[in-house]
């Protein structure tokens, strides 16, 4: 993985130096023939480079995973255009400031892996409203898909349920992971568990109406002092607390 390679080298903020790891990386990524599986986690100069990496390939990947970085609107512009993509099962955004980016062009590419993907991790991003709206269309003909993510966005309780009823056409989805809606929250951010509670019977009656539900959960941001978080799951009818490392 990208991250494990840049490991081997020691850079500080010079520019120059940036740019000569860059080109270390792209010229060793040809070489790669059975490469199937790109991880980037936490590379600062990805950003405007995207399209380096992902052209160079020599064969289509099956895995797309971007953590802790960021990406430039032509980042994310190129993506539908790349041959070495049009094959995904697996795209994984994770942590990633999108809420000042367009996301049309992640829609486009997911029309193009409709007919591959099985998995879909968009955490941590973010996004509000109208960005994921953009995606809807093409999700909803991602019929492979059998574990979505949206965790931790910004998404109002209106376009949650709009969200669902398109997710809840998706016969094949084991896994579903959605963010709580923002309602779950007062103006301080404080955590309104009484609220999730009360949503989510009728959120999840929207995917029963279409489906059976296999497992099935809406999650709180994470606190950023204490780093636990609530989520409600189908199996309890209730909100848990839990505890996660804080970043």
């Amino acid at each position: 993985t990208l991250d494990q390679i840049i490991g081997t080298f020691s850079f500080g903020d010079s520019e120059k130096l940036d740019e000569e790891i860059i080109f270390s990386l792209i010229s060793q990524l040809p070489t790669l023939h059975c490469l199937q599986k790109l991880y980037v986690n936490h590379v600062p100069f990805i950003k405007g480079n995207l399209k380096e990496y992902l052209r160079c390939l020599k064969k289509p990947l099956e895995t797309l995973c971007i953590s802790n970085c960021d990406l430039s609107q032509s980042d994310l512009d190129y993506l539908p255009y790349c041959l070495n993509i049009c094959e995904l099962k697996h795209l994984h955004l994770t942590d990633i400031y999108l809420c000042d980016l367009l996301l049309e062009p992640l829609g486009f590419l997911l029309q193009r892996v409709g007919g591959t993907l099985k998995i879909l991790e968009l955490e941590s991003c973010c996004i509000v409203d109208f960005q994921l709206s953009a995606l809807l269309p093409a999700l909803s003909q991602c019929s492979h898909l059998r574990k979505i993510t949206f965790y931790d966005n910004n998404v109002s309780l209106p376009f949650l349920k709009q969200l669902l009823h398109h997710t809840a056409l998706l016969s094949q989805l084991i896994y579903e992971f959605y963010p709580a809606p923002l309602e779950c929250y007062d103006d301080s951010g404080v955590i309104l568990t009484h609220r999730l509670e009360s949503f989510c019977p009728e959120l999840l009656d929207i995917l029963r109406a279409k489906r059976q539900l296999h497992s099935v959960s809406f999650q709180t941001t994470q606190c950023s002092k204490c780093g636990g978080c609530y989520i409600y799951d189908q199996e309890t009818q209730c909100c848990d607390f839990v505890k996660l490392l804080l970043d």
